[in-house]
């Protein structure tokens, strides 16, 4: 996944497994994480050149496909995550 300033940005797996994903980016990143009628359910702020950050829902998430939101350094993305 690219921002679209070139900056890459990895999130994985997706699907998502016990509630949980990767997130891998060379830029300071908010992360927030949206369910499909966009109430937010998660926001936490991933550091620069992290070598992995662990992203855990605190309540459970039901199977479902949510929009993980990430915003950093002016530039905005939006991906699809699906809970199994």
């Amino acid at each position: 996944m690219l921002f679209s300033g070139n900056p890459k940005v990895n999130v994985f797996p997706n699907p998502a497994v016990n509630n949980q994903f990767f997130l891998q980016t060379p830029i300071t990143t908010k992360v927030k994480v949206y369910n499909m009628i966009g109430q937010e359910i998660l926001c936490e702020t991933a550091s620069e050149n992290a070598a992995l950050v662990k992203v855990t829902a605190k309540q459970k998430l039901v199977s479902a496909i949510y929009l993980v939101k990430l915003t950093g350094g002016g530039i905005a993305r939006s991906i699809r995550l699906v809970i199994p």
